[in-house]
């Protein structure tokens, strides 16, 4: 019989192996980095690449007593990601430094200093000492700098991050199946959470028609979804062409009368200032947009230094296309990222001060049809009768029984939706969301704003910013630690005290969902739990060698998680039956 290796050692000589551990025989059981490995049976996972010899110089990454090593620089640029970033870590902001370098020092490689910016250390101050959520989203993001399962689950994650793969719907004659599925989810998840759809079909049934502008619109999740709510919807989507990073999209799109594919770089068509009205061939009666998204994920190349470029000019050239034909009364939908940055705050502070709740185009249409669904509302009856009629079978009752149960589920979790979804609320002005079916440990988020009001003026000075901040050569929003300031940061134009003053409390209003929803997702994964299924399920080889990090069964689910996915496919579900992509 062949000796045993734990999946960790194998390949490794016996001077590379743990202490108290033999090289002939199996894993010593009083070896105490053994034992606390066991104890978390289902989340293990083999280590990932060490290639990478930069380390951050914190104490929580430095000082892992788990590892013994420090956390390689691919599972940190994950960690980042969900929302572990140190720049905007609670010992960093008070050190406002981060140093990063090579631990040895034999190799000569000179460590390297990024400054926290003294704004953004204001701004997270600001948060600190008003939001008690925002105090227990820091603090939970610092204890995960130190979680096992945490590592672990970033170790394995990113032990393929160089290798690169062809994605699925990423190239002319790509199966569209599979990829749309996903985003259309995805979509209605948003939706479950922030009533976009809803909110577009008051807008048509008041005016007649809503026109969408959809960036990023490729495979195609939001359009379908907006299109297929209401006869009165009608959109144009922004992609690149899916040879330059874009996605293919549905064919009934293409061939749809209600809706226009644009395709190109949105940075290009912002640039050139583009007639979005003559590019894609709109009727002579088109007077602009009711509702914009801007949801741009990044897939294409960059050649700039910092990828940080490219998603800023992404959202400053989507917003400044979107402000030019929206409406007034209209709706912007925004794709963010959780940060105490400026540039973050900026744009949430631009919105609010440009949009009122009480100036949405389906104000008085939405609120009528949400006080009806209130007074129609029922419950399902938790007593139906399957008392043993005297030709069914044991069998028969049984299948009855479970059924019951299905349906009364799917009526709880309507009404745990609807009881806490703007659906129920139509009186905020910004309503954020964290999608939980997909990403849920990721640090982004979406925010619908109602009620586009902005003077002539205003808009027009506003425009000019964002065209300054999209010029080629321009990085706005660099912070130069050299003359410690940023470059051109101009799309806010008011000095930090008084934007705090005037908006910190609407941020802070509109944040704390989010950021208490982001507590909830790292809370399960530091229990050890995940947000994916194994489709291998509880037959799955991987788990049982401990290498295998998805669930196998509900209960390594996490909970929250769990219902956002049952809520998605009772309403996404019949859609996609119909589109045979189910």
């Amino acid at each position: 019989m062949s000796k045993y290796v734990p999946p960790h050692l194998r390949g490794k000589s016996s001077a590379d192996k743990a202490p108290g551990r033999s090289s002939n025989d199996k894993p010593d059981r009083g070896d105490n980095r053994w034992t606390e490995r066991n104890q978390f049976k289902d989340s293990y996972n083999s280590f990932g690449s060490r290639n990478s010899r930069r380390t951050f110089q914190s104490e929580p990454l430095r000082n892992n007593s788990f590892w013994g090593k420090t956390t390689t620089e691919s599972s940190r640029n994950g960690m980042k990601s969900a929302g572990f970033s140190l720049e905007t870590s609670h010992s960093s902001l008070k050190n406002q430094e981060i140093k990063v370098g090579d631990e040895n020092k034999e190799e000569g490689t000179e460590a390297k200093t990024f400054h926290v910016s003294e704004e953004q250390t204001k701004i997270a101050e600001y948060f600190r000492n008003n939001s008690v959520v925002f105090k227990s989203w820091e603090d939970v993001r610092a204890e995960g700098h130190n979680n096992n399962h945490i590592a672990r689950f970033f170790e394995k994650k990113n032990a393929n991050r160089g290798v690169q793969h062809k994605r699925a719907g990423a190239h002319v004659g790509a199966d569209i199946g599979r990829i749309f599925q996903q985003f259309y989810n995805y979509a209605v998840d948003i939706d479950n959470g922030c009533a976009y759809s809803e909110r577009a079909i008051d807008i048509a049934t008041e005016k007649g028609s809503c026109w969408f502008l959809d960036f990023g619109f490729a495979p195609g999740g939001m359009s379908d979804l907006l299109l297929s709510s209401h006869p009165g919807i009608k959109g144009v989507g922004v992609s690149l062409d899916p040879a330059e990073g874009g996605n293919v999209y549905l064919e009934s799109l293409k061939s749809s009368d209600r809706f226009t594919p644009l395709i190109g770089d949105v940075i290009e068509m912002a640039r050139r200032d583009i007639d979005v009205a003559m590019e894609a061939n709109l009727p002579k009666d088109f007077d602009g947009f009711d509702f914009a998204i801007i949801g741009i994920t990044i897939h294409q190349e960059w050649e700039g230094e910092n990828i940080n470029e490219l998603k800023d000019l992404l959202h400053f050239s989507q917003l400044y296309i979107s402000l030019k034909y929206l409406k007034p009364g209209g709706m912007v939908l925004m794709r963010m990222h959780m940060s105490t940055k400026l540039i973050d705050c900026h744009f949430l502070s631009l919105m609010l001060s440009m949009f009122d709740i009480e100036k949405f185009s389906g104000v008085s249409c939405g609120r009528q049809r949400l006080h009806a669904k209130e007074n129609s509302r029922q419950e399902l009856s938790p007593a139906e009768d399957i008392e043993d009629e005297e030709n069914s079978s044991s069998l028969d009752r049984l299948v009855k029984r479970l059924e019951l149960k299905k349906k009364k589920g799917e009526a709880d979790v309507r009404k745990v939706y609807s009881d806490r979804s703007p659906w129920w609320n139509l009186k905020s002005t910004a309503v954020a969301t964290k999608p939980f079916s997909t990403f849920s440990m990721r640090k982004t988020y979406w925010i619908l704003y109602h009620g586009f009001n902005c003077e002539e003026e205003k808009k027009k000075a506003v425009l000019e910013r964002l065209k300054k901040v999209i010029a080629p050569g321009v990085f706005a929003y660099q912070y130069k630690e050299e003359e410690s300031k940023f470059s051109l940061p101009i799309i806010m134009p008011l000095p930090l005290d008084e934007l705090l003053e005037t908006y910190g409390a609407r941020m802070i209003k509109v944040l704390e969902t989010v950021w208490g929803k982001q507590v909830i997702a790292l809370k399960g994964f530091m229990a050890g739990k995940t947000d994916k299924r194994c489709r291998s399920g509880m037959y799955c080889r991987r788990r049982r060698q401990r290498g295998c990090n998805m669930a196998h069964d509900d209960d390594e689910m996490i909970s929250e998680v769990l219902q956002a996915l049952h809520a998605v496919n009772i309403r996404a579900g019949p859609r996609l039956k119909e589109l045979l992509i189910s």
